[in-house]
């Protein structure tokens, strides 16, 4: 299915492993093929995402919210684990900062998770519909905004990003 990607495609896919390896993430996720979208200033996605009001430092701050990480400790906490002494027990043995230091990943690809992958298999499904030849950079959005319960849909939702909304920018700024 890659041979259908066009070049810039690609490179956001190959972009996306770059973003969850700064992140010290070891798998690469619908949110990160979202921000590796995002950081391309002349892509179609991204084009289609500032349109809309969207830029990659807004989706980075929404996936950082510090209300992501409270719900986190809150979750933890009603199960009875306590955050900061899970914290403070790893410094102790690792070092300080050890939980925000990056994984080692010792040059291998990542890994796609489960819904990076039905974004790949949607973006297919957008090209077959549109009858195009092959799958661009708006094409990878529109499969993010569609493809139900993955982190980059719910990032775009946050951002006020419905999948009508993400097909009509790219196809105004395909138009353009």
């Amino acid at each position: 299915m890659f041979e259908r990607f066009a070049t810039e495609a690609r490179d956001a896919v190959t972009a996306a492993q770059s973003v969850a390896r700064s992140r010290g993430d070891s798998l690469i996720t619908s949110a990160h093929l979202l921000l590796a979208l995002a950081d391309e200033p002349t892509s179609v996605a991204s084009l289609a995402l500032s349109s809309l009001g969207v830029d990659g430092p807004a989706l980075r701050t929404a996936m950082d919210s510090p209300a992501r990480a409270a719900l986190d400790g809150d979750a933890l906490a009603a199960i009875g684990v306590d955050l900061d002494t899970v914290r403070a027990q790893v410094e102790g043995t690792f070092g300080a900062g050890a939980l925000d230091r990056a994984a080692p990943t010792g040059g291998r690809h990542l890994p796609l998770t489960p819904d990076a992958k039905k974004v790949i298999e949607q973006s297919l499904r957008v090209v077959v519909a549109e009858r195009s030849r092959s799958i661009d950079t708006g094409h990878l959005l529109v499969a993010v905004s569609l493809v139900d319960d993955s982190a980059g849909r719910a990032m775009l939702t946050r951002a006020g990003v419905t999948a009508e909304s993400a097909r009509a920018a790219v196809a105004a700024t395909r138009a353009a």
